[in-house]
């Protein structure tokens, strides 16, 4: 595949290789949970990595993931997972109902 981007995830990766492999229409790819768990690690090491936590709050809102997710990390991460997970998902701060703010303003 000529000009297509490759990131290879080496094994000595910040938060280590990645524990599953899929193969997709040929393409290696990691798991979702070793993607967070690989962003999550760097972006909690050092704050020029921010980005990387920033990655993890989009999966969280896209995904979107539950703070359940977290099972699937090793427990050093789970609590900042969590805190990720609350402040992204946290109590909508409208007056109106979400059905009738959508009704209203979609």
């Amino acid at each position: 595949m000529d000009g297509v981007p490759v990131h290879m995830v080496a094994d000595d990766s910040p938060g280590g290789p990645p524990k599953r492999i899929s193969t997709i229409k040929g393409i290696k790819v990691i798991s979702l949970s070793d993607l967070v768990r690989g962003k999550l690690t760097v972006g909690l090491e050092a704050i020029h990595r921010a980005k990387d936590i920033a990655d993890v709050v989009e999966l969280i809102r896209v995904v979107p993931l539950k703070k359940d997710f977290a099972a699937k990390l090793p427990k050093h991460l789970r609590s900042a997972f969590k805190g990720l997970v609350e402040q992204v998902h946290g109590k909508r701060h409208t007056y109106l109902p979400a059905a009738q703010f959508w009704k209203k303003y979609a």
